[in-house]
């Protein structure tokens, strides 16, 4: 018995929750922007960690190997952290851009850390039938793209 069917479940409710948790934070973010343009900082700099929380669950599902789980879940608490920090002593008026920079930074060695072990470990699937493949391919070209 495969445990495919298990990562595309979790593939499927993670891109939905991160889905619905980006497109509320967007109008969030818009309202937020027409409304009230002093607030806005806050609506991005939440999407940004909780766009990384939700990647980091994401790829601590789908990655094999406990040492790397064991840097997510670190790599999770660092930049909760420095988010908190980088939150509390920024200027509302500007958005600094090092958290976005450093998780730019932590998802693209992840991803390409993913592409490894899956070219090593799965033999029996050809890579363009996963799921999780194409979700790494988008995220890589956003990481990697707009990576500031």
């Amino acid at each position: 018995m495969t445990k495919l069917p298990i990562i595309i479940e979790i593939l499927r409710n993670l891109n939905f929750l991160y889905t619905i948790v980006s497109l509320l934070l967007f109008i969030g973010s818009f309202l937020a922007a027409k409304f009230y343009p002093e607030y806005s900082f806050i609506t991005v700099s939440i999407s940004l960690v909780v766009q990384f929380i939700i990647l980091s669950i994401l790829y601590f599902h789908i990655i094999k190997n406990t040492k790397i789980k064991i840097i997510i879940i670190l790599g999770a608490i660092f930049y909760i952290f420095f988010w908190i920090y980088n939150f509390l002593k920024s200027n509302y008026a500007d958005l600094d851009t090092t958290p976005f920079a450093v998780e730019c930074i932590f998802f693209t060695f992840l991803i390409v850390y993913y592409f490894y072990e899956i070219m090593r470990y799965s033999l029996d699937t050809q890579l363009f039938e996963l799921p999780s493949f194409w979700i790494s391919v988008a995220f890589l070209i956003n990481f990697s793209g707009t990576f500031i």
